[in-house]
């Protein structure tokens, strides 16, 4: 029994779905077809930030900004875990926060690191 052959996609739609998996819902307007794909949900993000207030305002450093302000916006809760004091609300200057704290749902203090970055341990060689 002969195969009908299978009709290639548009090359743009072809990327479109590789890219996402598959999960594409075509939604149509009145003037433009668009192409739209599910939102990125978690149930819960764990961030450290560098800074915070007590309102739940947040300061990274250097990468951190990259992604831990995605992943607290994404999430249901947040948790964060602060390296140095958590200080009053209103202290720290408005255009330093990198993240809301409407998205913060908890702040954890954490101890600070011991002697060096990673604790060393010396190996003899064996001969």
């Amino acid at each position: 029994m002969p195969v009908a052959p299978v009709p290639p996609d548009p090359p743009r739609e072809r990327l479109l779905r590789r890219a996402v998996g598959g999960h594409v819902e075509p939604r149509a307007t009145p003037s433009v077809e668009l192409r739209t794909t599910r939102q990125l949900l978690t149930g819960y993000a764990f961030v450290r930030a560098t800074r915070a207030d007590t309102f739940g305002n947040l300061q990274f450093h250097r990468s951190q900004r990259n992604f831990c302000p995605v992943m607290a916006t994404a999430a249901c809760v947040t948790i964060v875990e602060v390296d140095e004091d958590i200080v009053p609300a209103g202290t720290m200057d408005p255009d330093q926060v990198h993240t809301a704290g409407i998205f913060v749902h908890r702040l954890v203090k954490v101890p600070p690191h011991p002697e060096g970055i990673w604790p060393q341990r010396r190996q003899e060689r064996r001969r």
